[in-house]
């Protein structure tokens, strides 16, 4: 007796067409600029890195900008950025046992102007993406200060994501909030 063959019945006209490969997304260095431990570039890169299997980057930048421009005895501004050092790395230490499980991480403490020292931080760790957290500051400290996340964006060497903060924004001295 002869083997027979049975053919795949055609496909009927109202069934969905079948489904694509997911295509994969080009991050798989994601490096997150942080400045406190509940940070939400923190959350949002970790959960990025772990969804896409990427290795995480975790950059802390001591902000020394303030200090060069401080006329204080140059002991008090090294005892000073010896202080921010400490809490940076108490920072990352602190960081440690919130990060995802299984992910691969690599730590980046780093001195200077933030956005110079992301963007080098970025270089170094061959980043992908480059997750910041947004501070919400009202519009006469935006222009002095200045924006980090603003900086990145306008060198364009790396795609930015930004990742708003859980905490809802401190209320402007004469503004009344809508009823």
């Amino acid at each position: 007796m002869a083997a027979s063959t049975i053919a795949d019945p055609a496909p009927r006209p109202n069934s969905p067409p079948a489904a694509a490969p997911a295509p994969e997304l080009p991050y798989r260095r994601i490096l997150a600029a942080v400045d406190r431990e509940d940070h939400p570039a923190l959350r949002t890169a970790g959960t990025l890195a772990a969804a896409l299997g990427a290795t995480l980057g975790i950059v802390h930048v001591v902000d020394i900008t303030p200090l060069a421009a401080w006329d204080a005895p140059y002991s008090t501004r090294e005892v000073s950025l010896k202080l921010l050092r400490d809490a940076g790395e108490q920072l990352m230490e602190h960081l440690r046992p919130r990060l995802p499980p299984g992910v691969p991480v690599e730590f980046f403490s780093r001195e200077g102007c933030p956005a110079d020292e992301i963007l080098a931080a970025a270089r170094k760790f061959h980043a992908d993406l480059i997750v910041l957290g947004t501070h919400r500051r009202g519009p006469i400290a935006q222009f002095f200060l200045g924006s980090t996340s603003e900086a990145l964006v306008h060198d364009g060497s790396f795609p930015v994501l930004l990742a708003a903060d859980d905490k809802p924004p401190a209320p402007r001295e004469g503004h009344r909030p809508h009823a």
